[in-house]
C-alpha cells in the first residue's frame, strides 16, 4: 500500500515511518492522505488515486499513526463490505500490497478532489445519520476523469472502485 501524504500528514508520520524521496505515480495501490476535521477532532481522509473512492479514519492520534496500515486496511475492508462489494475481490485487493510506503503527493487532480471533499464534508457529516450513508453519498458524487484524447469524462468513484476490484480477481 502506498500512502501519498500531504505535508501535514508527513509531519505527523515522520517519527514512525520513513518518507520515500520519489513520488509515487497514480496506481491501484496508491491512496492519497490528508487531515480531515471532524467536529473538534482531526481525522485522516483517504482518497484512492485512480478511482477517487474515499474513506476516512475518525482520529489521527499517535496510536492510530503507529498502526496506520492495519487500521486503514480494517476500516477499508469494513467500508467496502458495507458498500456491497464482493468479499473475495476485496480481500484479493487488500492482500495485493503487503508493505507500506509513505511518500509525497504527486497528482493535482486528486488533491483538488480531496480539497473539495474536505470543504463539503462538514455539511454532509452533520446531515447523515450513519457512516455508511455518508460514504455512500460522498462516493456517489460525479467527478471528472481524464478520458480518451484528453477529453473529460464524468464517472462515479463507487463504479470505478467496482471496476478495479473486479479486475484484480
Amino acid at each position: 500500500m502506498i500512502f501519498s501524504c500531504t505535508q501535514k500528514v508527513i509531519e505527523k508520520t515522520k517519527k514512525h515511518y520513513n518518507t520515500e524521496k520519489e513520488k509515487a505515480e497514480v496506481g491501484a495501490n496508491n491512496w492519497y492522505v490528508n487531515l480531515l476535521t471532524i467536529g473538534r477532532k482531526k481525522g485522516l481522509l483517504f482518497v484512492h488515486s485512480e478511482t477517487l473512492y474515499m474513506t476516512f479514519i475518525e482520529d489521527s492520534t499517535i496510536k492510530t499513526i503507529k498502526n496506520l496500515q492495519f487500521i486503514f486496511i480494517n476500516q477499508l475492508r469494513e467500508d467496502l463490505m458495507n458498500a456491497d462489494f464482493d468479499p473475495s475481490s476485496v480481500d484479493a485487493y487488500l492482500s495485493s500490497s503487503p508493505s507500506l510506503q509513505i511518500c509525497k503527493t504527486n497528482s493535482r487532480r486528486v488533491l483538488g478532489v480531496m480539497n473539495e471533499i474536505i470543504y463539503y464534508f462538514p455539511m454532509y457529516f452533520e446531515r447523515e445519520s450513519s457512516r455508511n450513508e455518508l460514504l455512500k453519498l460522498m462516493n456517489g458524487i460525479l467527478y471528472t476523469y481524464p478520458g480518451v484524447d484528453k477529453k473529460k469524462e464524468y464517472r462515479y468513484p463507487v463504479k470505478e472502485m467496482e471496476k478495479l476490484l473486479s479486475s484484480i480477481e
